[in-house]
């Protein structure tokens, strides 16, 4: 008597995702998805005990608009030439690329306003922080009148990293290198020696990849750990916390339209935010630029712990499945 094949696919490892996610690659999507942060904040409470998560709720408008983009075409060419100076003379088709996704630079801008917002006002109750961290983030960036100036505080992470990975001959290491200053809780720790051992930790931190920060990666659960260390110490820390999500299509596409590989939807990708733990209060906040998802947006994260799903697809997210089991259906 044969075995009846399983209908479930296997859950792909974190390896695997994170793969797909760097390759850009056009694909349907096999695992389940989540359209707010709550699946995000649960799974992070699990890995921290005794710890209160807060993370953007519902309707929260982040800062990723900025810096807005003239409307005069010849104006936003001349924005994205200084903008190319600023990180080093790369060209403005790379600069363009960064201003369409700077989620990196700005998770660190983000991070480090919610670390100013806490030391500003330690006894704040902390389901008021987040929000008091939005509103002050867009107050100074509205305070600053000119493109150059809103670069000059918003891509400050991204220039330093390009720096720091030109002085050292090589690209390895970069993004992580632009949270050096916040990774022992207090700026500058990571630097000149000013750190202790607590420096010590996170320059160690800093020259690990990526992956190693991945929500949902074996690893990750030790590097909360050490950030809870490092805040223990100074009463704050922050550590980039990697998110992989999938970008929806808005049709369900055939085999020919997955090989175009010049449209940035039907792929999975990789978002990241800083998580800023106050070890004092027994609190982490998820600071996340974009703010909250938009349920049925076109960008889902992937659903904590990973699992399959049982119909891939290019344009049902989760939210589609959850109006549909409603009787409504959902707008990409």
């Amino acid at each position: 008597m044969k075995r009846r094949a399983s209908a479930t696919a296997a859950t792909p490892t974190s390896d695997a995702l994170f793969a797909k996610a760097v390759s850009r690659r056009r694909e349907r999507c096999g695992v389940l998805t989540a359209y707010d942060h709550e699946n995000l904040a649960a799974y992070l409470r699990a890995l921290l005990p005794g710890f209160v998560v807060h993370a953007p709720l519902p309707g929260t408008a982040g800062i990723s608009s900025y810096p807005p983009a003239s409307a005069d075409p010849a104006v936003h060419a001349e924005e994205l030439a200084h903008l190319a100076a600023y990180l080093g003379g790369i060209p403005v088709a790379e600069a363009e690329d960064q201003y369409n996704g700077h989620c990196e630079t700005m998770a660190v801008f983000f991070s480090r306003t919610v670390m100013d917002s806490l030391r500003a006002a330690p006894a704040a109750a902390p389901a008021g922080v987040l929000p008091a961290a939005y509103a002050g983030a867009r107050a100074r960036l509205d305070s600053l009148a000119t493109w150059e100036a809103r670069v000059g505080v918003l891509f400050e992470a991204e220039a330093r990293a390009r720096a720091d990975a030109a002085q050292a001959g090589a690209r390895k290491g970069r993004t992580l290198a632009m949270w050096a200053p916040l990774l022992v809780g207090r700026e500058g720790g990571s630097g000149g020696g000013g750190g202790g051992g607590g420096g010590a930790a996170a320059m160690g931190t800093v020259a690990r990849s990526a992956a190693a920060f991945l929500a949902g990666s074996p690893g990750v659960g030790a590097r909360l750990a050490e950030a809870v260390a490092a805040a223990a110490a100074g009463g704050l820390s922050c550590m980039p916390l990697y998110i992989l999500n999938y970008i929806w299509d808005g049709d369900e596409l055939c085999a020919a339209d997955l090989v175009v590989d010049t449209i940035e939807t039907a792929q999975y990708s990789c978002h990241v935010v800083g998580l800023v733990v106050d070890a004092r209060a027994r609190v982490a906040y998820v600071a996340d630029p974009n703010g909250a998802l938009v349920p049925g947006g076109n960008m889902e994260f992937l659903s904590l712990p990973f699992a399959p799903r049982k119909r891939p697809s290019t344009a049902v997210s989760q939210y589609d499945v959850d109006q549909a089991g409603t009787g409504k259906r959902g707008k990409k």
